[in-house]
């Protein structure tokens, strides 16, 4: 982002509620509001910047610039929960960047509601940079429970997306359970063998052995805008997601067929 882009993103800001990050121009399609009396609204847009999001696999730290101190504290954790969880390649920019800005014309809100809402927020916007990565013809949604912890899950459902063979088993619409499993044992996260349990598209899959299904039905299943894969890994409570896309062929063009 260019140093003249954030100082518009700030002014515009001072003019209500903004949120910038990364390439791309998303606004929430479920943009938070709340009234008790007086209206305050959630609804933020990314950094206006051309072409397809590549080099895509956040790792936003530091606090928000803002000066109440329970959102700079609850800003991290929700950035990992969402804008982190995202990855289309495995590669992190060298200029990502996650900012609240606020001007406070909105008055004193709940702040568990803010909270909720401005997650919510964050979360959409993450999902909609997942489905337009480069060369994305579908949203990969990896949702994980049954961990040890958070951050267990989250490394699991995050090593799921960025697979290359998982991704373009994605792609050819393949319920390839044992690429998920590969990408779990890898990922660092501890899991059960004997109760871990995968899903592809509500279809049952593997539950601590392979499970009978019908191929071409979930092969068909698979034949949508998002392909959820949904894991238990069978030793705690902990849940997380996150989001990619497939790997297609035009990825591997855009990013091969020029010269920087």
């Amino acid at each position: 982002m260019q140093p003249t882009q954030l100082l518009q993103l700030a002014a515009a800001a001072w003019q209500g509620p903004a949120f910038c990050s990364f390439a791309g121009i998303y606004v929430s399609q479920s943009a938070a509001t709340h009234d008790q009396g007086s209206s305050w609204y959630v609804s933020f847009r990314l950094a206006a910047l051309p072409g397809q999001p590549g080099a895509l696999a956040p790792d936003f730290k530091g606090h928000s610039p803002c000066p109440f101190q329970a959102l700079r504290e609850a800003f991290p954790a929700i950035v990992n929960r969402t804008f982190n969880a995202v990855t289309v390649d495995g590669d992190t920019s060298t200029n990502d960047m996650a900012i609240v800005l606020c001007n406070g014309e909105a008055g004193p809100a709940d702040l568990t509601e803010f909270l909720t809402a401005l997650e919510g927020v964050m979360r959409d916007l993450a999902r909609q940079i997942a489905a337009d990565g480069e060369g994305a013809t579908k949203l990969l949604t990896v949702q994980v429970s049954g961990a040890a912890s958070e951050a267990e899950a989250l490394a699991a459902a995050r090593t799921c997306c960025v697979s290359p063979l998982l991704k373009s088993a994605v792609h050819g619409n393949d319920p390839n359970w044992g690429r998920v499993i590969m990408a779990v044992g890898r990922s660092g996260a501890q899991a059960n063998i004997e109760r871990l349990t995968v899903s592809v598209q509500g279809h049952p899959v593997f539950g601590g052995k392979p499970l009978p299904y019908d191929d071409a039905q979930v092969s068909a299943s698979m034949k949508a805008d998002e392909v959820i894969f949904t894991i238990d890994l069978g030793v705690g409570d902990a849940r997380g997601e996150a989001w990619g896309c497939d790997l297609s062929a035009e990825y591997v063009s855009i990013n091969a067929d020029y010269t920087t």
